[in-house]
């Protein structure tokens, strides 16, 4: 008979190995799995385009001048920049907000000169704007003193009438 463990001979009427001492009616050892190495995947390839064609009158096929752009350096730019805002028209100064404010406490001439503002097409738009928020703050506040007053009137009726029809039973003044 021959041993599980290290494959030596050992007589057929042993229990153990006389060589490595296991047991022989042990099963034997369980095969170590073989691991297959997995080839790297493959890489993807690429093909190269090619240029996009250039008109015969512009610079040499192939090439592309990037623009040409010049950074200024963080502390040398201002913190209103003219030349981005070129377009669009200057913000209102403090002096223009207090002059709007003046002109709004004036009783007839604060509305017109809202409606104006907020109406204009050649009014400056952050003037104009401000004008419509005032404006639509005004008829919001409106609105609600004329609910609150319907209510107050409504209420006072009710107990002014029923103050009245509890006199009705001691007579006249």
């Amino acid at each position: 008979m021959i041993c599980n463990n290290c494959k030596s001979e050992i007589p057929n009427d042993s229990k153990f190995c006389e060589v490595c001492g296991s047991s022989v009616n042990t099963p034997p050892p369980a095969p170590q799995p073989q691991y297959q190495q997995v080839p790297p995947p493959i890489q993807p390839q690429y093909q190269q385009v090619p240029p996009p064609v250039q008109p015969q009158y512009g610079a040499p096929q192939g090439y592309q001048q990037a623009p040409q752009y010049q950074q200024r350096p963080p502390y040398a730019q201002g913190g209103y920049n003219q030349t981005a805002n070129a377009g669009n028209p200057p913000p209102l100064s403090v002096g223009q907000y207090i002059i709007m404010w003046v002109l709004q406490l004036i009783p007839l001439v604060g509305i017109i000169m809202l409606f104006v503002w907020a109406f204009s097409s050649t009014e400056n738009p952050n003037k104009r704007n401000y004008a419509r928020a005032i404006l639509l703050i005004s008829l919001i506040v409106i609105v609600l003193y004329i609910i609150i007053a319907v209510i107050a009137v409504a209420v006072g009726g009710s107990i002014f009438s029923n103050v009245m029809n509890s006199f009705d039973g001691y007579g006249s003044f």
